[in-house]
């Protein structure tokens, strides 16, 4: 990263000692200029506070200016002024005389670069200052390394915007506790394939490594839900968490799904009670309940904005150690803070999820739509150029993974191997079509629609059922009807 995003040099600075904390007040000059030039601009840092700034001068006049936008306020000089002065900080913000020369510097400043810049600097002073908490606490206490420092630096940050800063850690209890949390990351081995969806042949071609942004889109009705679930069920069985959000099903929605795949009940009996009537059917529920409990899952619903979306990695990943976040989909996915263009604004987002993964060494599922343009196909199966929106949304992932499902578009075949063919009833494609880490191909795999699950696919299995079956798929019960335009 430059060390002068501005590319100017704001005033005449003597070379820093080498004492001197990481900073970059060159960025933090122009950039605090540029905003009372053009005080609008404040909307497009999403993750800079007045507590990120090295100078106190510049960080007194941004957190003036902060609080007159949020307030809506006009931003001026004469206003910021009076704001400083309301405040008591106008000693530290140099006087008029600092507010004049910020007035007359004419800069071109690329706004998120001076940001990230800043912010990189904070987080290397907060390094700085866990070290100094070690060192003064104990004596006997060892020096992390410098990758678990990294790590550390790299949280704090994600707290101090989620929260507050009064939660950054202060103390050794609280620093040795985000260390354990670096520990645990490097326990799971960052170079290891991931197996993400649970599904040997599909995590074998995938290959997903930590730092991946994976896409996963198919037609309506392709199980791009149960795809999610899938994902969660492997989370589950790994005893490990994981961060999942659908715009489009409630919470109660998901977890019921979830509860299906790891019971073996068709999801509808869970929805109506029906499965209370059998005693072993409640224990499986029962421990279910608890297995999903213990995992650590989180599911949330409800509306989402890009900027809380990035948030939640942060502080998930930072109090968690969570790897994994699923959201469903970009299209509900609030952007506007981003730009006032929606296929821009996704593509920003998908750009900054992308970075953000590999910062943190996380994967991030995003699901996303298709164009029609897959119907006009004789076999129905997309590619790439049919995701919906911009170009940028397949360009900035690391893997897209498509689903299909012949049955669904009314062909009662389909082709496991060339001139080798099977009903298609309970049956599905998870094609990779695009993967940064390895090959890309199509993996034949068992839809399970009563439980909601992708499964690998076995010929010479043979499905076995919790209970007895109706016609219908669910347990042999005082017959309930069902209402299909409700989701369960």
């Amino acid at each position: 990263m430059s060390t002068n995003p501005s590319n100017v040099t704001a005033y005449n600075a003597l070379p820093a000692p080498s004492t001197t904390p990481p900073n970059d007040r060159d960025s933090e000059w122009a950039l605090t200029a540029a905003l009372l030039g053009d005080p609008t601009r404040i909307h497009d840092l999403t993750h800079l506070r007045p507590l990120h700034f090295y100078d106190v001068r510049f960080a007194a006049t941004y957190a003036a200016m902060r609080s007159l936008s949020l307030d809506r306020k006009p931003v001026n000089i004469l206003t910021v002024a009076n704001e400083l002065r309301a405040q008591g900080e106008m000693k530290e913000a140099g006087g008029m005389e600092m507010l004049d020369k910020l007035r007359r510097t004419t800069l071109r400043c690329d706004l998120k670069a001076c940001e990230l810049s800043i912010l990189e600097r904070w987080q290397r002073r907060e390094g700085q200052r866990i070290g100094q908490i070690l060192q003064d606490e104990s004596g006997t206490v060892e020096m992390p390394t410098s990758e678990t420092f990294a790590y550390v630096a790299t949280q704090l940050d994600a707290v101090a915007n989620y929260v507050s800063a009064a939660t950054a850690p202060t103390t050794l209890d609280q620093v040795e506790q985000f260390i354990d949390f670096a520990a645990k990351q490097a326990a799971m081995g960052d170079d290891a394939s991931f197996p993400l969806f649970g599904i040997e042949a599909v995590d074998d071609l995938a290959d997903v490594l930590g730092g991946s942004l994976v896409v996963v889109s198919g037609s309506t009705g392709s199980g791009k839900s149960s795809a999610y679930n899938t994902i969660l069920n492997a989370r589950v069985n790994a005893s490990e968490g994981a961060y999942s959000w659908s715009g489009e099903n409630p919470p109660r929605v998901q977890i019921n799904r979830l509860m299906a795949s790891r019971t073996g009940i068709d999801a509808r009996d869970l929805k109506k009670g029906r499965y209370l009537e059998h005693e072993d059917l409640v224990a499986k529920v029962a421990e279910a309940t608890y297995v999903i409990a213990d995992s650590g899952i989180v599911i949330e619903g409800g509306g989402l904005t890009a900027a809380q979306a990035i948030s939640k990695i942060h502080y998930l990943k930072a109090t968690q150690a969570m790897r994994v976040f699923l959201f469903d989909r970009l299209e509900l996915i609030n952007v506007s803070e981003l730009s006032r263009d929606v296929e821009t604004g996704r593509a920003m987002l998908m750009q900054s999820l992308r970075v953000l993964a590999g910062e943190l060494d996380v994967i991030i599922v995003m699901a996303c739509q298709l164009r029609k343009s897959y119907e006009s196909r004789p076999n129905h199966e997309p590619e790439i150029a049919d995701l919906r929106g911009t170009s940028e949304i397949g360009d900035s992932s690391t893997h897209v993974v498509m689903l299909t499902r012949p049955e669904y578009h009314g062909h009662s075949e389909m082709e496991i191997s060339p001139g080798n063919t099977v009903d298609s009833a309970g049956m599905g494609k998870m094609m990779v079509l695009k993967n940064t880490e390895g090959e890309i191909g199509n993996v034949i795999c068992r839809f399970n629609k009563t439980l909601t699950l992708w499964e690998s696919y076995d010929p010479d299995a043979f499905e076995v059922s919790p209970f007895p079956k109706q016609p219908y798929g669910g347990a042999v019960m005082p017959k309930i009807e069902y209402n299909d335009g409700d989701p369960f």
